[in-house]
């Protein structure tokens, strides 16, 4: 995200999470926040298929393999 033309303000990055750890995380479990404003998360965000989906493909481009804790 950098460059000469980034898209967005990196001095605004740490202002969501101080103002997330300030306040009442617990009232804001699995929300996704940008700019202190919640945002819709992607269905395909919440499928355990598509997040091991995700990190077998992870894996196989890092020629890494991942165990389950």
């Amino acid at each position: 995200m950098g460059g000469l033309g980034p898209p967005d303000d990196l001095a605004l990055a740490p202002v969501t999470q101080a103002w997330l750890a300030a306040g009442d995380a617990a009232a804001v479990a699995s929300t996704h926040f940008y700019h202190q404003r919640p945002r819709t998360t992607p269905v395909e965000a919440q499928s355990p298929a598509h997040q091991d989906a995700l990190l077998d493909y992870c894996a196989h481009l890092t020629q890494t393999t991942l165990s389950a804790a």
